[in-house]
């Protein structure tokens, strides 16, 4: 996650993490370059793991849900009664 000051990764991933590499305060705010980017730590391992999560934006999903919209059979041509 997206942080103010390069301080705050410390107390967010531990003593150190910053020095390791979590450069959290670093990601962009814009979202199309920053949405769902931090900095992870394992339990076995003290060095911070870059990640990135899945992002799909609103128009994104108003598209997928038309093209879904398109395919599908009415319900009473497929014989479903409610």
């Amino acid at each position: 996650m997206r942080l103010d000051e390069p301080e705050q990764v410390d107390m967010v991933l531990g003593d150190g993490a910053r020095d390791r590499g979590a450069t959290c305060e670093l990601i962009s705010a814009d979202p199309a370059t920053g949405a769902g980017v931090a900095f992870i730590r394992l339990e076995a391992d003290p060095d911070p793991v870059r990640v990135r999560a899945g992002w799909v934006t609103d128009a994104d999903i108003r598209d997928m849900a038309a093209e879904c919209l398109d395919d599908m059979v009415p319900l009473a041509i497929a014989g479903v009664t409610g």
